[in-house]
């Protein structure tokens, strides 16, 4: 849902750029990288179809049972419920809704960014920023955290809009301090739940 409805999001932000200021001398790798991206989804969805989780599936117990991992056990099942959610298409269509509105909340969160870093910019521009900004970090995935990647990003994409390169990393460091926000809450308490004791058949583990 996140790979789909960043294309799209992606799409807008392109259709926004083109429409406000013009190529602006980006529209051609933002068009390669939604080809790529769109074949790379259609290929992910068709695999899956085509049987991809359950060769995992399979896969991990063969590892689990040659390494006594009895943690593999739990992705029994996998393919069967993975089909499932997509063959109820209202849920589908609900999560991808959700998955769309966060994107177009990160646009509004520029907005807000910006004009704390005393530089207002309408909504329009917070979208373009937003969704070519992530695009350009997406195609960076294999760089840990998509250090350097996403700066760059911001800079190329905020001088656009003439702004300035050292405004776009505040952009960026600041977008990075709210996933470190969020991000070691969640961390936290998951190694507090996976440090509880478990009962199983009431001996305490």
């Amino acid at each position: 849902m996140e790979m789909v409805t960043q294309i799209i999001f992606t799409l807008l932000g392109l259709l926004l750029l083109l429409h406000s200021v013009g190529d602006g001398g980006i529209a051609g790798y933002v068009v390669s990288g939604l080809l790529i991206a769109s074949l790379v989804a259609a290929s992910f969805f068709g695999s899956q179809w085509l049987g991809l989780a359950s060769g995992i599936e399979k896969g991990l117990m063969r590892l689990g049972r040659s390494f006594g991992w009895s943690a593999t056990a739990n992705v029994t099942g996998l393919h069967e419920a993975l089909i499932g959610c997509y063959r109820s298409p209202s849920r589908v269509a609900c999560a991808a809704l959700w998955q769309m509105v966060s994107w177009v909340l990160g646009g509004v969160e520029v907005c807000l960014a910006l004009h704390f870093l005393g530089h207002d910019v309408g909504i329009v521009p917070g979208l373009i920023i937003e969704s070519l900004g992530q695009a350009l970090k997406a195609v960076g995935f294999a760089v840990p955290g998509a250090l350097g990647v996403q700066e760059g990003g911001y800079i190329i994409i905020c001088q656009v809009f003439s702004l300035s390169p050292e405004l776009a990393i505040a952009l960026s460091l600041m977008k990075r301090l709210r996933e470190v926000g969020l991000g070691l809450p969640g961390l936290l308490a998951w190694h507090r739940a996976e440090a509880r004791p478990v009962a199983v058949e009431g001996v305490i583990l």
